[in-house]
């Protein structure tokens, strides 16, 4: 039996290779990834907190197409969700933390020194506004999630 993509009213579902639905786990399907909830339901339009490859929890978002926003080509890539940016990876995972003009996560002593942009604990980015050393802690670069 083949993977496949099936649609029941407004749903969409996915059956993976033995014909069963999928649930509760994130797919890669050609060059999207998807998630599939506990009723095997593909999240749209929506964020996901989910488990990543190394099984840590990581929040991802899901456009009206069902396809996890996503870096390419090696490189972190931001995407405008309601009015703000937020950056991702390749596979999907919001990222937050200080970053270089390259999209290279800084995590030296002082990434005040080489950092250009920040993403707060909410992934947001930071824009026009000001970021006090204290309110990234001893740690800047590290989020739970949650």
């Amino acid at each position: 039996m083949s993977e496949a993509w099936r649609k029941s009213g407004d749903a969409w579902y996915y059956l993976g290779d033995d014909g069963n639905m999928v649930k509760d786990s994130i797919v890669t399907v050609g060059d999207g990834i998807y998630y599939l909830d506990a009723d095997g339901v593909m999240a749209a339009n929506r964020w996901v907190l989910a488990k990543d490859i190394d099984d840590n929890d990581a929040w991802y978002y899901f456009g009206a197409d069902g396809k996890a926003y996503k870096g390419r080509d090696g490189r972190v890539y931001t995407h405008e969700i309601n009015g703000k940016r937020y950056l991702f990876d390749e596979e999907g995972v919001m990222q937050t933390g200080f970053f270089d003009a390259e999209g290279k996560a800084v995590e030296d002593d002082n990434p005040f020194k080489s950092a250009i942009y920040y993403f707060g604990d909410d992934g947001a980015m930071y824009a026009d506004q000001w970021l006090l050393y204290s309110q990234v802690g001893e740690n800047p670069g590290y989020s739970e999630l949650g």
